[in-house]
């Protein structure tokens, strides 16, 4: 959900700013009036990550295939699931 990352006002040098991330936009899927964008993120090789934009956020932070993005994840939203079948 876009309330679930940060991607606007993003600086380390920010008091309390989460931990930064990058990864490279690597698919787009327009759901009417939102966007969802596969990134395959640096550090986290064969783990790519979706996120939510508006059409006005894709617009405003010039999301689109092969761009790189700085985001953060609020660390009150992550959440980790073990594999269904795999190793715990």
């Amino acid at each position: 959900l876009p309330e679930d990352r940060i991607i606007e006002r993003l600086s380390p040098e920010l008091p309390g700013q989460p931990d930064l991330c990058a990864g490279t936009v690597q698919r787009l899927e327009f759901l009417g009036g939102t966007c969802l964008a596969e990134l395959d993120v640096e550090g986290l090789p064969g783990q790519p990550l979706l996120l939510q934009f508006s059409l006005n956020q894709m617009d405003e932070f010039g999301v689109q295939e092969g761009r790189r993005l700085e985001f953060a994840l609020r660390e009150d939203r992550l959440r980790a699931f073990a594999q269904p079948g795999g190793r715990s």
